[in-house]
């Protein structure tokens, strides 16, 4: 079953919305407020004391996963993390199987084949390996982020395509008190987004 190249984004959209709800409707601490009934809220601002709430993402994750669709771009099996790294102008046809399939001992319930144009080759790259080629590493601990978002993820099999990769901006950050040092890379991608936004601030400086 082919869907046209303008349904990806839609795709993956409703595939994260499902895993973040799966997630959100088990949490004993979401509240979820049906039509007509009225909770108390949980914060105002007679309140002089912050609530303190610890994530823990990766065990409330693992226990809770359900199985998910096998992703593949151009055959190679990828993370569906990986998705937002890819140029989505550069993508021909995506075909879904719903089959139930099993690799590297992982259960999924379906398949996703996201082909790319042959014009197009996309040049994956683990972030370990993007690190080691391109940022000289000031402290042992690093911390990625792509477009913002933290990735808290197997940096050696977290694959990315280094083409679509636009700017790497490091920072090192260091608190000698707390002992603490770490290597913050942060990667933006070629959206447009993100290409008129550079744009507009060179040309900004440039006034200046």
């Amino acid at each position: 079953m082919k869907h046209s190249i303008s349904r990806i984004s839609t795709l993956v959209f409703i595939l994260s919305c499902t895993t973040l709800f799966t997630i959100a409707s088990q949490d004993e601490n979401v509240e979820m407020n049906s039509v007509g009934t009225n909770l108390p809220s949980k914060y105002n601002k007679s309140d002089t004391v912050p609530l303190v709430q610890y994530i823990q993402k990766d065990k409330a994750f693992k226990k809770r996963d359900k199985q998910k669709p096998a992703f593949f771009i151009n055959d190679v099996l990828v993370k569906e993390n990986t998705i937002s790294t890819i140029n989505p102008d550069q993508i021909e046809s995506v075909k879904v199987i719903k089959d139930s399939l099993t690799m590297r001992d992982k259960n999924h319930n379906g398949e996703v084949y996201i082909t790319m144009k042959k014009a197009y080759s996309p040049q994956f790259i683990s972030l370990s390996a993007l690190k080691r080629k391109y940022v000289d590493e000031k402290y042992k601990s690093s911390l990625f982020m792509i477009d913002n978002k933290v990735i808290d993820d197997d940096y050696d099999s977290y694959m990315i395509d280094e083409k679509y990769i636009m700017k790497i901006e490091v920072e090192f950050i260091q608190n000698e008190k707390e002992r603490l040092g770490i290597n913050i890379i942060h990667l933006i991608t070629r959206s447009e987004q993100n290409i008129k936004k550079e744009n507009e601030i060179l040309i900004r400086g440039s006034m200046y």
